[in-house]
């Protein structure tokens, strides 16, 4: 039940005015912006990057960030790694000062792990995190870190000089907007990226309440309008498209698949074998609606 009752707080919140001021106090009562919890959540994020510059090096690109959110740890830690230019979209002005100080202390902490794990020493992160330590305002903790904050703005029209980015980087965002978003940014990544450049998409296509106690699979079931109606809002909005879908609309845009990694439980194969799912995903297979996580790079066609 605690998931329903979550989801109906949500549907709640996105109906008020000051929703999202409510919703980020909520998440602070829960600890979601406690250092530790970003803490936590770097761990994470490292490996994915890891697994980035093994396709492509970061130190002196220009990236261009879909989704800076509450924590802006994602365009810090492409700082740490050596980006010198970095455009940061989100659809509304999330940033805070505070939650910006503690991102930087946890990485901080940090530093010993990342290190074994991304393609940078120890000292390099050091000599990279001091100047953030002492900026007084978040636009100067910002600027210090090349970091150009867009929000809100719309990163479907960036702006940015075509053929002018080495990275077109997402991190748990595509599973959040409309199709025709994920369609729009597709399309914008095609334009900025340098011919040499890269689009990296690490998408959650799971059941973002699993952590209630339900299956990663289980939103499979209800239908389209009971789930645009309740999840489908500005506070909770999720998809619920396939790594197929995402593949196909990138590839719709020129994209050449260079690393696709699929996370598949083969137990939530078996949920969705027994399960009644909604007919938008009748016609995919069982192994196609079970990847609950994906992790997409790719370069465009000459």
């Amino acid at each position: 039940m605690h998931w329903k009752l979550k989801v109906l707080t949500q549907f709640a919140l996105s109906r008020l005015p000051a929703g999202e001021q409510m919703n980020y106090f909520l998440q602070t009562l829960h600890g979601s912006h406690s250092e530790a919890n970003i803490f936590h959540r770097i761990g994470t994020i490292a490996k994915r990057l890891a697994f980035l510059c093994e396709q492509r090096t970061i130190h002196g690109t220009r990236v261009l960030e879909v989704g800076t959110g509450w924590a802006p740890l994602n365009p810090l830690l492409l700082y740490m790694l050596g980006a010198t230019e970095i455009h940061s979209y989100d659809h509304a002005r999330h940033l805070r000062l505070r939650v910006a100080r503690r991102c930087v202390a946890a990485l901080e902490r940090a530093i010993p792990s990342l290190a074994k794990v991304l393609p940078v020493e120890a000292a390099a992160l050091h000599r990279r995190m001091r100047p953030l330590k002492c900026a007084s305002t978040l636009d100067e903790l910002l600027a210090r870190a090349g970091i150009i904050y867009k929000a809100p703005a719309d990163a479907c029209r960036s702006g940015v000089t075509d053929k002018s980015i080495d990275v077109f980087y997402t991190y748990a965002v595509l599973e959040h907007v409309p199709r025709e978003a994920v369609i729009g940014l597709a399309k914008e990544s095609a334009r900025v990226l340098k011919p040499d450049g890269i689009a990296f998409h690490a998408i959650g296509c799971h059941d973002h309440y699993n952590g209630y106690g339900v299956s990663k699979v289980n939103f499979l079931q209800y239908p389209e309008w009971a789930w645009k109606l309740f999840v489908k809002n500005r506070i909770s909005y999720h998809n619920r498209m396939r790594e197929k879908e995402y593949l196909a609309i990138f590839r719709s845009f020129g994209a050449e698949m260079v690393a696709v990694q699929s996370l598949i439980d083969p137990s939530d194969v078996e949920r969705v074998r027994q399960m009644k799912v909604d007919k938008q995903f009748k016609g995919m297979s069982a192994e196609e609606l079970a990847v609950t996580g994906s992790i997409v790079i790719y370069r465009l066609a000459c």
